[in-house]
């Protein structure tokens, strides 16, 4: 029944085929089983327990990269390939070589990289359903499936092992160790995620079969379970272990540590919390040497949080009139408590003894707007710093 494919195909495998895609170098079939339940053909299978199977057995006459292929359309049963010496205690899927892709959604390695003169098992193989053998009665579940068993000179790659994962700003930077590319280079991977059913993979684009690799187009802060597969011209490897990751946006530079990133931090080097910024230049008055903005450094301002540029201080306490609230002269509530158009007038009434007349109020007014002079100034122009004068008010 085994045939083997020409020696030359067989002497290029073993001296190392530079073929990019897979060709045969063994082929037997089509061979037939007939898996049926019943106590007599039971084994256990998988999670679900025993179900019905057949096999045979086989021994390939040549080093390759073994599965089944034509393997009957629509059929109820699965495909394995296990050792002749398996352990019927324990799974069969847990002990396979080689499983057929449709079983695990491609969870399980689907060739098998199988030595001349070994000896295997093919089968065919139903889900299970039976909690024991002996409870894997006949109930007339069978069916006749027919396949070819065949080798070749390169196969899928083997899964990326030793995987680990760091989050990065919507998405991982994920290292691994290559599985064997199996006579064919790996080109590409892919991720896949769980839906609850299926495990539904990405291929990295651009391509990138170097370790590590970059994933985008996650959620910062939204863990999530991934799985790595090889790929080369022959197909995608078996699924790699699970792993996790929660992508995370990069920590915020804070070089002064108050709280406010250095992005926006109107005095990165200077814990400033609340970021007062009184002349509004953009530099906090924490930082900012002249922090009202009129031209005078805050150590010789005598308002440094007021602009007034001409620095009047009418009671020389080195309180400027802008910032003042006691002249020292009895006048309580401080020169800026009244208007500027309240303020000349009180002027002329304390001082002349009347009403400022029209053109020389609106001069006073725009010479004061203008931040030419202030209030005081108006007074000793008006007295022409005449003391006398000074203690009327």
């Amino acid at each position: 029944m085994q045939c083997a494919r020409n020696l030359a195909a067989s002497l290029l495998l073993f001296l190392g085929s530079p073929s990019i895609y897979a060709a045969e170098v063994y082929s037997v079939g089509p061979i037939t089983l007939t898996p049926t339940f019943g106590i007599g053909s039971c084994a256990l299978v998988g999670t679900n327990g025993y179900g019905g199977f057949d096999r045979r057995l086989f021994i390939p006459n040549v080093d390759g990269y073994y599965s089944i292929k034509d393997y009957t359309p629509g059929a109820t049963t699965s495909w394995l390939i296990t050792d002749e010496a398996f352990d019927p205690s324990q799974r069969l899927l847990d002990q396979a070589l080689a499983v057929d892709p449709s079983w695990g959604g491609g969870s399980y390695p689907p060739q098998a990289s199988l030595v001349s003169g070994g000896r295997y098992y093919a089968w065919a193989v139903y889900g299970g359903g039976y909690g024991t053998v002996g409870g894997c009665q006949s109930d007339g579940a069978t069916e006749t499936v027919s396949f070819r068993i065949v080798g070749e000179d390169s196969g899928v790659p083997s899964p990326p092992s030793g995987i680990s994962a760091t989050p990065t700003d919507g998405g991982a930077t994920v290292s691994f160790t290559p599985g064997s590319a199996n006579g064919s280079a790996i080109t590409n991977y892919e991720y896949g995620t769980f839906n609850g059913i299926d495990w539904n993979f990405t291929a990295l684009s651009p391509a990138d079969a170097t370790s590590p690799i970059s994933i985008t187009g996650l959620t910062n802060g939204v863990s999530v379970t991934m799985r790595l597969r090889a790929v080369n011209a022959n197909g995608a490897s078996a699924h790699s272990s699970s792993f996790t990751v929660t992508p995370e946006a990069p920590a915020v530079a804070d070089a002064d540590g108050d709280g406010v990133g250095d992005g926006t931090d109107n005095c990165p080097s200077v814990a400033n919390a609340g970021q007062t910024d009184t002349d509004a230049d953009g530099t906090g008055d924490a930082c900012d040497s002249d922090d009202d903005g009129d031209s005078l450094s805050d150590g010789s301002d005598n308002c440094p949080l007021v602009a007034n540029a001409v620095q009047s201080d009418v009671d020389a306490d080195g309180v400027g009139d802008s910032c003042d609230t006691q002249d020292d002269r009895n006048l309580s509530g401080g020169l800026a408590s009244l208007t500027d158009e309240q303020e000349i007038q009180l002027v002329y009434v304390g001082l002349l003894g009347r009403a400022a007349d029209r053109p020389g109020f609106n001069y006073w007014l725009d010479e004061i707007n203008a931040g030419i002079m202030t209030i005081e100034d108006l007074r000793f122009n008006i007295v022409n710093y005449q003391t006398e004068y000074l203690t009327t008010l």
